[in-house]
């Protein structure tokens, strides 16, 4: 199992880093900010989909699924990207001589927010959807 649990792991770090980064990197010119918006309409949609299947599916028990498979590492995820949206288009008005600092420090929280959600669909999300 944690062969399993670390590749899980693996792939969600990657799809996460995929997004974030992604979002941050089309801050760099004005012609990118619409990827941006793209990559955080997908992650929205997707996650919101995801949860009125379940909802659709279990009916009230449903609730529950859905707080606990996708609450909190999915408003974790959408949180960090909109903060990351709202710097990339900042550091698109501004430019690199006043917000670059910031705009770089920006990847470092990117990338332990990456970290610390595939962790918890890696390890933690097995031990929650026993519980259904």
């Amino acid at each position: 199992m944690r062969d399993g649990n670390f590749e899980i792991f693996k792939k969600a770090l990657c799809i996460h880093l995929i997004q974030l980064l992604g979002i941050w990197a089309s801050g760099f010119t004005k012609t990118t900010r619409f990827v941006a918006v793209a990559i955080l309409f997908f992650m929205s949609f997707s996650y919101g989909f995801s949860i009125c299947g379940v909802l659709l599916l279990f009916g009230l028990k449903g609730i529950w699924m859905s707080l606990l498979l996708f609450g909190l590492q999915g408003v974790t995820l959408l949180f960090l990207g909109i903060m990351v949206g709202e710097h990339s288009l900042r550091y698109g008005l501004k430019g690199h001589e006043v917000y670059g600092a910031t705009y770089r420090q920006l990847v470092v929280f990117c990338i332990a927010g990456a970290l610390l959600i595939s962790l918890v669909d890696a390890y933690i999300q097995p031990m929650v959807r026993s519980l259904f």
